[in-house]
This record gives structure tokens, sequence and C-alpha cells, in this order.
């Protein structure tokens, strides 16, 4: 069996990093889904990891 890579993929922050002056720039953050809520056109999904949990819109 052989698996394809994922590419190189590293953590850069964790959830309680995340600042509101980080908007726009690109993070890598590693968790598990905790919930998704699905209004229409938008999404919102919490994301957990070790320190804490942030909210993800899409």
């Amino acid at each position: 069996m052989r698996l394809n890579s994922m590419g190189d993929w590293r953590r850069t922050h964790y959830s309680v990093d995340v600042k509101p002056e980080m908007d726009g720039q690109e993070v890598t953050l590693f968790g598990w889904v905790q919930e998704i809520r699905d209004l229409g056109g938008i999404r919102f999904i919490i994301l957990q990891d070790r320190e804490g949990t942030v909210q993800i819109t899409v």
C-alpha cells in the first residue's frame, strides 16, 4: 500500500493565538470540528484544538 503525500502541513498557530488584527493572514490550525451551523449561504464551523476553540466562517 502506498499513501499519497498531502504536502508538508505544519501548524502555524493554536486557536488562542488567532487575533482580529491577523485578518487577511494565512494560518494553519489543526484540531477537530466540534460543530457546524449551516445558515443557508454561510456556514459557521467551531474548530477545537488543545488550547481552545475558534469559529471559522465558510
